[in-house]
């Protein structure tokens, strides 16, 4: 324990130095994450750091993550813009996770609380419970935003959620999503 502090705080120094970040991002292959219209976002759209997360609507470390997206947009509002983005197939249209995604997307467009509806997906993960404070129009033709999603999805061969992509390349493997916080304000110089 003793011998491990100072390596700990030798790599939480190193971890902390965004050109050390930046050596190892330029190294991620560039991924399209052109914002689409009627993304799901939240922050500022015109931020100097654009995360893009690709998760699933019922995956539980996706829910922790985006507290901490939630986090990061509430401290640094001005700083960042997140896309949601989700892996789902757009032909099973029975399929939960699908289900979910269109009823989110119905909200988004009827909506402009999208933070809030996320935030609140992402506690309860429980659809009836969302339905009845939100109460989505379900008419509202979605197909082609699950297009979208699925689309992408797997032209960026996303295989496990959540995965992040900070300005368009994935994040470091030797990053994850706390670390970008205290990043943020270096970041914010260098992009």
């Amino acid at each position: 324990s003793i011998k491990q502090k100072p390596l700990q705080q030798q790599l939480k120094k190193w971890k902390q130095d965004a050109n050390v970040f930046m050596g190892l991002w330029q190294q991620q292959p560039l991924v399209d994450c052109t914002a689409w219209e009627h993304e799901l976002q939240i922050g500022n759209s015109i931020a100097p750091v654009q995360i893009t997360v690709a998760c699933n609507p019922y995956c539980g470390p996706c829910a922790k993550a985006h507290k901490k997206l939630d986090e990061l947009v509430n401290n640094n509002g001005d700083k960042v813009r997140i896309n949601i983005r989700f892996g789902i197939n757009a032909k099973k249209t029975e399929q939960l996770r699908t289900i979910a995604v269109q009823l989110l997307l119905q909200n988004h467009l009827q909506n402009s609380n999208t933070q809030q509806v996320l935030s609140d997906w992402f506690e309860w993960m429980d659809e009836e419970k969302w339905k009845a404070k939100y109460k989505p129009d379900e008419t509202i033709n979605v197909k082609q935003l699950l297009q979208l999603h699925d689309e992408w999805a797997k032209k960026v061969s996303i295989a496990y959620t959540p995965t992040f992509f900070i300005n368009g390349r994935q994040l470091p493997g030797q990053y994850c999503i706390d670390d970008i916080g205290t990043l943020l304000p270096q970041l914010t110089e260098i992009m």
